[in-house]
């Protein structure tokens, strides 16, 4: 069964309108490149606590008596008043695709560890879909009644996503994102809690694989791979290492980066791609071997387990006896208490993570593992990036989830053929951090090479660089992104 993100969603200040340049369309390669745009905004410890328990939910572990004592104290929040906001680097990835006939926009979750497309319907409700102090204001989806491509299925549907569900009926119609199109099962849901994390987004879209499916559909990416639509059999994120400390205190939309579909673009990041192998072969998720892991240069010892690539969790969540030795190389580190696995550590200690995939060293920028200002503590410790899956389930022990705090160092590629995700460092082009349009260089190849970007991540890898074709691709076509609170929406 599909289980995807349960985000809280929390007040925002001072949001800006979105502002995207206008779309280039490069006749020669048949692309299309947007810019990037991201909205910073704001988190807080409670929003935390129910994305970590919602990630728990995700993969299958077992509540354990401090879930059900952090989801009572969720609770009685809910029911008083509001958080106190803190600065964080809440990422999540969000985008923007268009649905029907007429064609409507609708700004969704894009979630590489579920694979199902949710999408709101009137008679939602707006307080429920959207927990914490804010109200779905969003585009829904008139589905029957309102676009004339939708076809019923005569199907209901009921999709547990973590904290909630998602609830309603599947019918199929079009839907474009970047310029592709494909005629898609959609979950049309009348009944939806804890889905969105911001007022005006109204989905998710899963982009793992058709076998991960609740409603046994095929998800959109991997429809453009199957059916041919895809230059290469990939899409990439490649973030802009931005967060609150790089921008003014009134600047709240700053460039996001890009999502490239069908192509990599080497004016993206540099040196050579890093690619693993998906565990089996195409499977459920992306999942690929996890060699070693390290915290300030501490081997942590692993046991060589598999780890799940997934842009829909904002943390890295690994088995409980894995965190408590990452936090005992970090002096004056504790579990906070009530939280269901989060930890903080001195805000003004510069954490680095180490990742080994294929013999490769990924090592994280210190201001990504910052998960803000833990409460109560006088601004002296900070929520760190990496979670405790807690319990003594075989999913508890052997899960191991690698989100955006490490996905936002890298441009971060998810292959069809041959199954497996890549890594490079991010680059220090302008064209990331200024809205720019990027353009790839062509096609390059490397030896063993060690390289850094302007965030502070680095890898060394071996590895080809794919050319960017010319059929069908997007990045020579880019899809551009906008982050609400962290959080990306490209335009379609």
């Amino acid at each position: 069964m599909l289980q995807s993100s349960s985000l809280l969603c929390f007040a925002m200040v001072g949001l800006l309108g979105e502002t995207f340049a206008s779309p280039i369309s490069f006749s020669a390669k048949g692309s299309i490149s947007i810019p990037l745009q991201r909205r910073l905004g704001f988190s807080d410890l409670d929003r935390r606590i129910a994305q970590h328990q919602a990630l728990k939910a995700r993969y299958g572990i077992p509540l354990e008596d401090e879930d059900v004592q952090a989801s009572r104290r969720l609770l009685r929040k809910r029911a008083s008043s509001a958080s106190l906001p803190i600065a964080g680097t809440d990422q999540t990835f969000y985008g923007s695709l268009t649905v029907g006939t007429p064609a409507f926009t609708y700004e969704v979750v894009l979630d590489t560890g579920s694979s199902d497309l949710v999408i709101m319907v009137p008679g939602v409700d707006r307080d429920d879909a959207c927990v914490g102090n804010c109200v779905i204001t969003g585009q829904l989806y008139p589905a029957l009644n309102g676009s004339t491509s939708a076809v019923a299925l005569n199907r209901t549907t009921n999709l547990v996503y973590g904290g909630g569900i998602a609830a309603g009926y599947l019918v199929n119609d079009t839907v474009s994102m970047g310029g592709f199109t494909s005629v898609q099962t959609i979950a049309a849901c009348n009944n939806v809690t804890s889905l969105t994390s911001s007022s005006d987004e109204t989905g998710l879209i899963g982009l793992a694989f058709e076998s991960l499916s609740g409603t046994g559909s095929r998800p959109f990416m991997q429809g453009l791979y199957e059916t041919g639509q895809l230059a290469e059999p990939l899409f990439a994120f490649a973030p802009a290492p931005l967060d609150l400390e790089d921008v003014g205190p009134y600047q709240t939309t700053v460039p996001g980066g890009f999502l490239d579909i069908g192509a990599t673009n080497s004016s993206l990041f540099t040196g050579s791609i890093g690619y693993t192998g998906l565990t089996g072969g195409q499977g459920k998720y992306w999942e690929i071997p996890l060699d070693a892991f390290h915290v300030q240069g501490v081997d942590v010892n692993i046991s060589t387990p598999n780890a799940v690539i997934d842009s829909g969790t904002n943390s890295l969540a690994i088995p409980t006896l894995a965190a408590e030795k990452i936090f005992a190389a970090i002096a004056d580190s504790k579990l906070i208490a009530g939280t269901g696995g989060l930890y903080e550590y001195p805000c003004k200690t510069n954490v680095s993570l180490t990742l080994t995939f294929n013999g490769v060293q990924f090592t994280t920028a210190p201001k990504f593992f910052n998960g803000g200002v833990s409460p109560g503590r006088k601004e002296t410790h900070c929520i760190g990036a990496v979670s405790a899956l807690g319990g003594s389930s075989e999913e508890a022990l052997t899960t191991y989830v690698i989100g955006t705090p490490f996905i936002m160092n890298f441009y971060s590629v998810f292959r069809f053929n041959p199954p497996s995700v890549g890594f490079a460092p991010i680059t220090n082009s302008s064209a990331l951090t200024s809205g720019g349009i990027p353009r790839s260089n062509g096609t390059t190849s490397a030896n063993v090479t060690t390289t850094s970007s302007s965030n502070g991540a680095s890898a060394t890898a071996r590895s080809s660089v794919s050319r960017l074709s010319a059929r069908g691709s997007v990045l020579g076509a880019c899809v551009g992104l906008v982050v609400t609170a962290g959080a990306f929406v490209f335009g379609a």
